[in-house]
């Protein structure tokens, strides 16, 4: 915006300019002498000069060529571009619109040519914070440059990283990561490594992992970009500012206050003589000076700059500006620290007013407010959920002032609002690594709101806390699987066409398969073409995604706008038998919280245990149930380490969980964190009296144990129960080692050649298998027969599918963890079964036992949980799952596993069938057979019902009916002819 002495000047050279131009007769003269003015007036400083110089050569030009000539146009993309480099943003807005709509006219077919003036209109709105209109726009230019130039052209990367650009500011972090490194490669190719270009990309890349909490990376990319700005840029470079205020933001995160100083003050140096000090960078960096003070505890210095930084910002940016926006919340922060706190909620308040963009009206503090949290339409999305912060710590802030109660419980329900408001923002991002993000910042109000809650408990609040707790917790389970379970039931609902059902679930596969592809590339060539694919692919979604909003508003509603979670916590009390209990926990920083739930109680128990203590610990008892080298060849050592662990698991994270609880005969464990890891049937009761592992007091002993994902999952599952299986059982025993390692590595190629030679044979299985047979009906495959492509064509058909083979975890990413069925060197699949690939399956087992390596376990991500292989068959569908925790003893799990089937076949509660076998098994064990490394990798997943099978009576009426349908209409035919 201009000055009213600006705006005075401009007024009288544009009165002068009219005069002047009526008797001027050598033009061309006349703007070659502007443009030169131009540049020496911009060059010196002289802004207001400089405007008159382009103003009065753009008049020129209109008069003796005409509006939509070229040469006018760009005059006119030059104007805008002034407007552009002086900050004056609003006036490049309105020129690069004006000039989009006259080339538009002008080059009509002929669009390649309005590439650059897109792209400038475009950063003008992401400067303005109109990403959504930036967004727009981009994603056209990208089409556009693809069309006319293709891939490996310098305009297809300006238009790439425009996008990425725009996604960063949206917080789609994963979308801005992923076109950032297509950028990168072209770059590389068009031009190396050292040069403007590059650095300047890698800066940016650098900030979306500094956003994703990336910070080593990070750091390891601006110091990259600051090298090469260095050699090729002025060493008084806007750029090579704006990359050093983004290493400053990294130094303050890593609490590096002296360097991040030294690195914002040098940046605001170089941009106060480049661009001035109302340039929009300048006042970004200014406001990371102010977050650098706040955490140092200089408010004084942070509240003067602060409140000269709110007035230029609304004056230069507007108040609706992401950073003005950014600014009023750190204002709020320096008063509620200095415990003003009516002016640190004025401001805050003044900040969440700037972020709505349905409101005409500011809305007051209230209630009322907080009730809208979750309706209310955000122009800035995630960023809001760093106000809502702020507004909750100065509501407790006003608790602490005035021990009144009120307080707590109004912030109480700000974080619960805040958390349904989340659910929104997270079903609109299409990459699953920015889900993540939103359940990573849910994470932080879930034990916000923890912690709320026992506070109002202590101070007499009632049974609602003890739920609202409850539900705080279920908010940080299986979130994504849940959405997933719920989004194939919503199919049937909406009102969406089967062609369009179809056309999401083949995005999805594809989006599947290139991640895949992505992660599998082996060389940079590989990687960014399918990279590149990707990015594409995601436009795909995001536009498929706009369109079911706008023509399928219910089903959109129905899938990406309801909360997943409500509080259910009576519902899952009603399910629950009499005689069983469910523990859940969630593990917080430095306290693990166990919520105990029977049919009439709810109880909620702080443990004094840490989330690294807890870690440790249960790498301990891991080690000392799966390292079989370790449990034979030093055996004391490993007596003492399981022993003392499976005690301390018992007393600390179970024992005050059950403690008074009488007739409990099943627990239903709902794990947190690594406790994923741990089977809860080997902790022990008692300390042992003498050495030796077949008489020790296992939990496993006193109780049926069962494991979920989550309580919500366990009632949904248990809600809709309401198939009958077919009894049919399809088991694969895998055999390895019998391929031909030239036809192997022709066929396979070298990487998933060399994966099959590390397998060894299960000599077991075999035994396994055909001892399933023994006691169930159904199809039992060994050898070649055993294969991934069978199985895929028929799994659907069977009730209980049994897979006995080597499953492949891999930890890095969980989507290549595969289960490996045996090769029989066909083209149509590659015989490893990974977990991107059993997740698109559509299965109708009631059960599916997977007797392989290390199937229930995996990467913990916060708000999901352990991504095991098990977890893929969840996605598909199947409500029950064995699973196993560690790499499995082929002979003892062979055993096992006969005693399971046939218990089960007598309609046995699954965990019952399961506990039998293994107390079977240790009735039988010698030695150190008896060793809990043997039995106890199996863990049963989910609803724990008996098997319903359809019985024979029902097949034999089913067959009749069936018999006189034939007979009916062959009678009917007879009749007819």
């Amino acid at each position: 915006m201009k000055t009213p002495y600006q705006i005075l000047i401009v007024g009288i050279a544009f009165f002068l300019l009219q005069a002047n131009l009526m008797g001027q007769s050598d033009a061309a003269q006349k703007v070659q002498r502007l443009d030169e003015l131009y540049e020496r007036n911009y060059k010196k400083g002289d802004i207001v000069a400089a405007e008159f110089n382009l103003l009065e050569g753009l008049e020129i030009r209109k008069k003796e060529l005409g509006n939509n000539h070229p040469i006018t146009l760009d005059a006119l993309a030059t104007l805008a571009g002034f407007y552009q480099k002086t900050g004056q943003l609003e006036d490049a807005e309105r020129i690069y619109n004006r000039l989009l709509s006259l080339a538009k006219q002008v080059y009509r077919e002929q669009d390649k040519d309005l590439v650059g003036i897109i792209y400038n209109t475009a950063v003008v709105y992401n400067d303005l914070g109109e990403y959504e209109r930036a967004l727009d726009l981009y994603t056209y230019l990208e089409e556009l440059c693809l069309e006319h130039f293709g891939k490996e052209h310098a305009a297809y990367a300006y238009a790439l990283e425009g996008l990425a650009t725009t996604y960063y500011n949206l917080e789609r972090y994963g979308e801005a990561e992923s076109c950032y490194k297509e950028v990168l490669t072209i770059q590389e190719k068009l031009s190396g490594t050292s040069n403007a270009k590059f650095a300047f990309t890698l800066s940016n890349l650098a900030s979306v992992y500094q956003a994703k909490n990336k910070n080593k990376e990070a750091i390891k990319l601006i110091k990259q970009a600051l090298f090469i700005q260095k050699k090729t840029l002025d060493k008084e470079d806007k750029e090579y500012a704006n990359s050093l205020n983004t290493l400053a933001v990294l130094y303050t995160k890593l609490e590096r206050y002296d360097d991040a100083e030294a690195a914002i003050k040098e940046g605001l140096t170089i941009m106060s003589k480049k661009i001035g000090n109302e340039h929009p960078w300048y006042l970004i960096a200014q406001s990371t000076l102010v977050s650098l003070w706040i955490r140092k505890g200089a408010y004084e210095q942070a509240e003067q700059l602060c409140l000269d930084l709110n007035q230029k910002q609304a004056k230069l940016l507007g108040k609706k500006h992401p950073f003005y926006i950014n600014t009023l919340g750190l204002t709020a922060k320096i008063y509620r620290d200095k415990q003003q706190l009516d002016l640190a909620l004025k401001y805050i308040m003044q900040a969440l007013n700037a972020t709505f963009s349905d409101y005409q009206q500011k809305l007051q503090y209230s209630e009322r407010f907080i009730r809208q949290i979750p309706t209310i339409k955000y122009d800035y999305q995630l960023k809001i959920n760093h106000i809502y912060e702020i507004l909750s710590s100065i509501l407790y802030a006003y608790y602490k002032s005035t021990e009144d109660k009120k307080w707590l419980e109004q912030r109480h329900e700000v974080i619960k609002q805040v958390i349904v408001l989340n659910e929104r923002f997270r079903n609109e991002f299409t990459f699953e690594t920015d889900k993540y993000t939103v359940l990573n910042t849910v994470a932080t109000f879930i034990k916000l709101g923890m912690e709320s809650c026992l506070e109002l408990m202590e101070l007499g609040g009632g049974n609602e806390y003890k739920e609202a707790a409850f539900w705080f917790a279920e908010q940080n389970k299986s979130m994504l699987l849940l959405d997933a379970l719920r989004s194939k039931q919503k199919h049937h609902f909406g009102g969406l066409p089967d062609s369009l059902v179809q056309q999401e679930r083949s995005l999805q596969k594809q989006k599947s398969i290139l991640q895949k592809e992505l992660l599998e590339a082996t060389s940079p060539t590989n990687s960014a073409t399918v990279r590149a694919n990707l990015n594409q692919l995601n436009n795909q979604i995001n536009q498929f995604k706009r369109t079911l909003k706008k023509a399928y508003p219910k089903y959109f509603q129905t899938k990406y706008g309801q909360a997943l979670v409500s509080n259910t916590t009576k519902e899952i009390q009603a399910m629950l038998e009499p005689q069983t209990t469910l523990l859940a926990y969630f593990v917080a920083d430095s306290i693990t919280y166990l919520f105990t739930l029977t049919s009439d109680q709810l109880n909620v128990i702080p443990l004094a245990v840490a989330k690294e203590k807890l870690k440790e610990n249960v790498a301990v008892l891991h080690k000392a149930l799966s390292d079989y080298h370790f449990i034979l060849s030093d055996s004391l050592t490993a007596w003492k380490s399981y022993t003392t662990m499976a005690s301390w698991f018992y007393q600390e994270m179970v024992e005050p969980g059950i403690r008074g609880l009488e007739g409990i005969q099943q627990l239903i464990v709902i794990p947190d964190y690594e406790l994923g890891h741990l089977p809860f049937e080997v902790f022990l009761k008692e300390p042992p009296t003498q050495k030796g592992y077949k008489n020790l007091s296992y939990l496993l002993k006193d109780y049926r144990i069962s494991y979920n994902y989550s309580a919500t999952l366990w009632k949904e599952n248990k809600s809709n129960l309401n198939w009958v299986s077919n009894g049919e059982v399809l088991a694969c025993a895998s055999s390895y080692g019998k391929e031909e390692e030239a036809k192997l590595f022709e066929k396979r190629g070298r990487r998933l050649g060399q994966l099959r030679k590390t397998l060894k044979p299960l000599p077991a299985v075999q035994k396994e298998v055909k001892g399933i047979a023994a006691t169930c009906s159904g199809d039992f495959l060994e050898g070649i027969e055993a294969n991934e492509a069978f199985f895929k064509k028929n799994a659907s058909n069977y009730g209980i599918i049994h897979l006995a083979m080597h499953g492949i975890l891999n930890q890095d990413a969980p989507i290549l963890s595969s289960l490996a069925f045996s090769e029989n060197l066909a083209t149509e699949e590659d015989n490893f079964l990974h977990a991107y690939e059993i997740s698109q399956l559509d299965l109708n087992a009631q059960l599916v036992v997977l007797s392989a390596c290390e199937t229930g376990v995996g990467k913990f991500e916060q708000g999901e949980g352990v991504l095991s292989l098990a977890r893929s068959f969840m996605y598909a569908g199947v409500p029950s799952l064995v699973v196993s925790l560690w790499q499995v003893h082929d002979f003892s799990t062979a055993l096992l596993m006969q005693d399971f089937y046939a218990n089960l076949m007598t309609e046995m509660n699954k965990a019952e069938a399961l506990r039998q076998a293994k107390m079977t098994y240790m009735d039988h064990a010698k030695g150190i057979t008896a060793h809990p490394a043997f039995w106890s990798a199996f863990i049963p997943i989910g609803d724990s019902s008996p098997i319903v099978q359809e019985s024979p009576r029902l097949k034999l009426w089913w067959g009749i009916l069936v018999l006189v349908l034939i007979v009916f209409f062959w009678k009917k035919y007879s009749s007819d002819s």
